[in-house]
């Protein structure tokens, strides 16, 4: 049987591990495995912590406020209605953890190919800790 480590920046790519490599709120994570043991060494063990912002949270707020369209606005919060406030928007801080906020995932095993890819889970509902 597997162990199941999540990854924030620990050593942890021992081959045959399944690492989990979060996403954003709405993309879930990748779940991994190094196939290499002398390729996960050579990268000191260790692997991504996640795919990384492309957008500073300030700009996230922009991207939201005048890039997007009222369309896709709108089918974030049919898609993600459970973090609606009750004036119907979503809190500053769930909008700068959109994906749009980050790179593309698949970047990551391009560049870390002692990695491959398990699965990608999917999230059902996300509820941010400081707003428990």
């Amino acid at each position: 049987m597997n162990r199941l480590i999540a990854v924030s920046g620990e050593s942890a790519t021992q081959t045959g591990t399944l690492l989990v490599i979060p996403l954003s709120m709405s993309r879930g994570s990748l779940l991994v495995q190094a196939v290499s043991a002398e390729a996960a060494k050579n990268a000191l063990n260790s692997c991504a912590h996640g795919a990384g912002r492309r957008l500073s949270r300030f700009d996230a707020m922009k991207y939201w406020k005048t890039v997007l369209k009222e369309k896709e606005r709108r089918e974030y919060k049919e898609r993600f209605s459970e973090l609606l406030n009750r004036s119907g928007n979503f809190p500053q801080g769930y909008i700068q953890e959109f994906d749009f906020a980050y790179k593309d995932s698949t970047d990551i095993l391009t560049y870390q190919s002692y990695l491959k890819k398990v699965t990608q889970t999917t999230p059902v509902v996300t509820i941010k800790y400081t707003e428990i």
